[in-house]
């Protein structure tokens, strides 16, 4: 997760936690088809879908046996299906911020709206694969009142730089020809029950993220907070791994993340254990002559645009590499570690 690594490309990196406002603890119950059905405004769908990319990214390989826009109801073999890193970072630069039509993209996608597809999405989970989860209402309902910038009280307490300054900070690098070469700030707000500064307010925006049982919560006494990032265009989160499931949502922006399989760990060329930066990739992923280094051209990745209102399952050691694309906000919640993949990490030196 973006939160346990380093923005790159950026000569300052302002990491926050706030004191906010509290409201009154809440501890909702989110079930299947619940409020995830509920009818959305039409105010919440023109201004969400304004966030979005017009139009559908398609995946750039057209053998493909699956369709990304629609899990299969059987987990096809092979899933999700990677391709050579080379290849893919070839085709777009991860210091490139213009959205191309079409990507490497092996993540199916779930429609919450449809109660199949929820049922296909429960089997993904359980098989631990993951999935991006597209058209759920609270996530848009949510999505609009931050990308609105509504009820939010800036922090003025323990801070390096305010909300509005951040916010300015950002929209100014919007702007830019060059977004790579000059100074990045995001920002970071945790929510946590269990502590003095609860920031009680993010789980009423969040609820499925309330350690109670949920299809989004799935271990709630492994239960690790809520962490917000809100990224400005052009910060870039280095390739790693985190050792728990994990679910990220995006309420603003678009963000860029390529993936592997934990079974690529040696060929990621990670720094070692002891290392400030260990289970990090070693290789600068934007710069083409490093592409040579180790077993790095053997390396087999996917990726997906995350954009407003999209959920995206990530289970236990696999690998991420994000760029911000343009501003964006993002909060994750964990929930409990599985050990599928314990042997293929322990095997390349970790664990």
């Amino acid at each position: 997760m973006e939160s346990d690594s380093n923005p790159v490309g950026s000569s300052a990196s302002i990491s926050l936690q706030p004191t906010l406002r509290h409201r009154q603890e809440v501890s909702p119950s989110v079930g299947k088809g619940t409020a995830s059905q509920s009818k959305l405004s039409n105010s919440t769908i023109e201004t969400v879908e304004a966030m979005r990319l017009p139009n559908e990214i398609e995946t750039i390989d057209e053998t493909l046996p699956y369709n990304i826009h629609k899990c299969p109801p059987e987990i096809p073999d092979g899933y999700p299906r990677q391709w050579s890193i080379i290849d893919v970072l070839s085709h777009w630069n991860p210091d490139d911020m213009n959205i191309p039509n079409k990507i490497y993209q092996g993540f199916c996608e779930i429609d919450w709206s449809n109660a199949e597809e929820r049922e296909i999405a429960e089997k993904y989970r359980e098989a631990e694969m993951p999935f991006v989860v597209r058209n759920h209402p609270t996530t848009w309902e949510t999505a609009e009142r931050w990308g609105k910038w509504k009820g939010f009280v800036p922090p003025t307490d323990n801070v390096k730089l305010t909300f509005d300054q951040w916010y300015d900070k950002s929209l100014e690098v919007e702007t830019l020809e060059d977004p790579i070469h000059t100074e990045h700030y995001y920002f970071r707000l945790n929510a946590d029950y269990r502590k003095e500064e609860k920031n009680d307010w993010v789980f009423e925006d969040l609820p499925f993220f309330y350690p109670k049982k949920n299809f989004f919560f799935v271990e709630p006494d492994d239960y690790r907070g809520i962490n917000c990032r809100l990224g400005a265009k052009g910060i870039i989160a280095h390739a790693h791994y985190d050792f728990s499931r994990n679910f990220i949502l995006l309420l603003k922006g678009q963000k860029r993340y390529i993936l592997a399989h934990p079974n690529q760990c040696t060929n990621l060329e990670l720094y070692p254990p002891g290392h400030p930066s260990a289970r990090h990739s070693s290789v600068n992923w934007s710069n083409q002559t490093e592409w040579q280094q180790g077993n790095f051209p053997r390396a087999h990745v996917n990726e997906v645009i995350m954009q407003a209102g999209d959920i995206m399952y990530l289970p236990t050691a696999w690998f991420h590499f994000i760029v911000s694309l343009n501003m964006n906000y993002q909060c994750n919640s964990r929930s409990g570690i599985t050990n599928e993949n314990y042997g293929t990490i322990e095997d390349c030196g970790f664990m």
